[in-house]
């Protein structure tokens, strides 16, 4: 087995791979907002003071705490993604070029310290491409989007004890009427045909409420604003919504959506997800065949092609 050849090959293919990343990933891409002059220490300070100079309760402690989390965890994802990238590339350039040197003969005499490396950045991209797979699959998976939360056919509300509720609402937690970034590849969220050529008098279609600016009226999604108890003030509706002579049970919102960004971003998110784990595989082979290359240095006695 040619250690050198494979050793050359690996650091090509990281490469590739590590510019499909740079190309999808969410921080670089603007796929997220993720601000690196968020200022977390005066969040920090600000809930401090508030707790010595006024009454904050757990509900209210709770919020301020998990703001200042996502602040911190933010930044950290922003510095991340530049640097894990950054060191992936340049370390998977240096060792393709000392890695092509060494299988030409040209480095006859450093192959001790080519492996050595190879094992060095082999561990270093690994190390820093799996705490930013970790950090970026968590805010993918729990941090939400601003988005109101829909279920899979497009309600947010249903009527219950003679109001409508949200059903997503959680008393522990706001943010759970917003969906999470995971979700933005469900069809709710995006183009749905079978929801975009409905009948005018549908009940997806009828059953919204709406907010009246001016001359014109939009559709709005209560929910997203965290109701009190989860319900929607029924000033929200002069009266409850109908279709075809019957009340409505359920709230639906967005059904004639006729765009495709969020699919998008969710697309691009999991591609970048899924071509870290191939550095880090990547990774491996370079320390693996670093590691060899330095054992075996002066023995290997190949012929180059």
């Amino acid at each position: 087995m040619n250690n050198n050849l494979f050793f050359v090959l690996i650091s090509c293919v990281s490469i590739c791979f590590t510019i499909i990343v740079i190309c999808n990933g969410p921080v670089i891409n603007g796929l997220a907002d993720f601000s690196p002059y968020e200022n977390c220490k005066q969040l920090s300070d600000q809930y401090e003071n508030d707790k010595k100079t006024s009454t904050l309760d757990n509900k209210e402690k709770k919020n301020r705490e998990k703001e200042i989390n996502k602040c911190k965890r933010d930044k950290a994802m922003y510095g991340l993604e530049y640097s894990s990238l950054i060191m992936d590339i340049f370390f998977s350039f240096v060792c393709c070029l000392l890695g092509f040197l060494n299988y030409y003969g040209v480095a006859n005499g450093f192959e001790k310290i080519i492996g050595i490396i190879g094992l060095a950045s082999g561990v270093i991209c690994f190390i820093m491409t799996l705490v930013y797979i970790c950090y970026s699959g968590y805010i993918f998976t729990n941090d939400s989007t601003g988005i109101g939360k829909l279920d899979k056919d497009g309600s947010y509300a249903e009527w219950k004890d003679g109001k409508y509720k949200c059903t997503f609402y959680d008393e522990d937690d706001e943010d759970a009427v917003l969906a999470k970034y995971s979700d933005l590849g469900k069809k709710q969220y995006n183009y749905n045909k079978d929801n975009y050529f409905l009948s005018p008098n549908s009940e997806k279609l009828s059953c919204i409420i709406t907010e009246t600016g001016g001359s014109y009226s939009h559709e709005v999604n209560p929910c997203e604003d965290s109701p009190l108890n989860g319900v929607i003030e029924s000033s929200a509706y002069s009266t409850r919504p109908q279709y075809d002579g019957k009340d409505c049970d359920k709230l639906y919102y967005q059904q004639k959506n006729d765009s495709i960004a969020n699919k998008y971003i969710y697309d691009r998110w999991v591609t970048s997800i899924i071509f870290c784990v191939f550095v880090i595989a990547c990774s491996i082979g370079l320390a693996l065949f670093g590691f060899l290359i330095f054992k075996d240095s002066g023995s290997s006695g190949h012929t180059p092609v």
